[in-house]
């Protein structure tokens, strides 16, 4: 993680702790502890942990787009998306 920029740390903390706990258990707290970033970093990246949901969704599209995802199949639209996700990060 030492070479990533800090949005990727976050994001990447946020993606194992969602995949881990869920989204709804993960606290903003718990992920700039993992990915030892601090809270001025994460208001300038994402806002608030919508924005830091959606940022993590995204990096999840261009991950699966781009071929690097083992889903096992190709998602071709939001609801195969979607359900993907779901099973993912419960």
């Amino acid at each position: 993680m030492e070479d990533m920029s800090s949005k990727e740390k976050m994001i990447l903390a946020a993606l194992d702790l969602f995949h881990s706990r869920g989204v709804n258990a993960t606290g903003i707290s718990e992920v700039l502890k993992r990915s030892k970033t601090g809270k001025g970093q994460f208001t300038h990246y994402f806002k608030n942990k919508d924005g830091l949901i959606r940022e993590v969704v995204s990096y999840l599209i261009e991950v699966i787009r781009s071929g690097q995802a083992g889903t096992g199949y190709d998602i071709k639209d939001w609801v195969e998306l979607e359900g993907w996700f779901e099973s993912y990060i419960v």
